[in-house]
């Protein structure tokens, strides 16, 4: 059976002899498995630069940004390519909007009779 890899895990105290989470440690420094390494890294804050680097490795890498869209020229849209692709027509059946207080006034007059 293969011997699981080993991470060299520093103490921020230099001088510490002792054990960690089943880990010896002679002078700040100890060698860890993956698992304890991740324990004492994020409870301890004992730095493990092999598992940082990993992390760092398993991240992937950010996707490139889209082509942006071109635009003709001569579209009256000038740069927003969802203004041009609407028909003309859709424009004409529009009817414009009152402003509010027209609308009210119009519903306070009276009906006359003719």
């Amino acid at each position: 059976m293969e011997e699981p890899k080993l991470y060299e895990v520093r103490t921020p105290n230099q001088g510490f002899n002792g054990i960690r989470y089943g880990v010896k440690f002679k002078n700040g420094v100890g060698q860890a498995t993956k698992k304890q390494a991740e324990v004492l890294a994020g409870n301890w804050k004992y730095k493990c630069a092999d598992l940082e680097n990993e992390k760092k490795a398993e991240k992937k890498p950010p996707e490139p940004n889209p082509p942006e869209p071109k635009t003709d020229e001569k579209s009256p849209a000038s740069g927003s390519p969802h203004l041009a692709t609407l028909a003309p027509s859709s424009f004409a059946e529009r009817k414009p909007i009152e402003p509010e207080s027209a609308q009210a006034s119009q519903k306070a007059k009276p009906a006359t009779k003719r």
